[in-house]
């Protein structure tokens, strides 16, 4: 599980940034703009991949950026045990989440499609430097308890789901094996890409 709980600062001290906490001390705090138009910081990491979340709803797209007319200032506490850099699709749970997070804060979450949303947080992710597809970010916007979701990409985004019967078990595990993307994007991570 990946959570966010915020709390909207609309007026006043803190109106114009946002604060991002972690219940895991490990994690760096994020204090960023609220402005969309912002880059990306300098050495990657975790504010990186908030900053593409927050940018897929509130800057890639002109019909959806023309829904808001100001941002709303945030603090956002986080809660997750999704382990960072253990190929468990960390930093696209990190992203959809603030993706989901920004337009409901900013009030236009109802007005944006799954699809819509999945193809949005993929290609602002990939800001980040990775050449990752759009399977995570996919499955973590479409997905449902208890159904497998067959996914397809070409032309657009189309999903079929199937339940999974009550005597098959997934077993999702983590390898206790770091390797963060941002650090490895030229020799492992990206290489891949390259090399299919």
């Amino acid at each position: 599980d990946f959570i966010m709980a915020y709390m909207k600062v609309e007026d006043g001290p803190g109106s114009d940034e946002i604060l991002v906490n972690n219940t895991d001390k490990n994690w760096p705090i994020i204090r960023v703009s609220n402005d969309p138009k912002q880059t990306l910081k300098k050495g990657g990491g975790s504010a990186n991949y908030f900053l593409c979340g927050y940018k897929a709803i509130l800057f890639h797209d002109e019909k959806v950026k023309a829904l808001v007319k100001k941002p709303v200032g945030l603090k956002i506490f986080i809660a997750s045990n999704v382990p960072p850099a253990g190929g468990l699709s960390s930093s696209s749970a990190f992203t959809v989440c603030t993706a989901i997070t920004t337009a409901h804060a900013n009030g236009i979450l109802n007005k944006l499609s799954k699809e819509w949303m999945s193809n949005a947080v993929w290609k602002a992710e990939t800001a980040a430097g990775t050449m990752c597809g759009a399977m995570d970010q996919t499955i973590s916007i479409m997905g449902q308890q208890g159904k497998s979701l067959q996914i397809h990409f070409n032309p657009t985004i189309t999903t079929k789901d199937s339940p999974i019967p009550d005597s098959v078990v997934l077993v999702i595990a983590n390898s206790v094996t770091k390797c963060a993307k941002v650090e490895t994007l030229g020799t492992r991570f990206n290489k891949r890409f390259v090399e299919t």
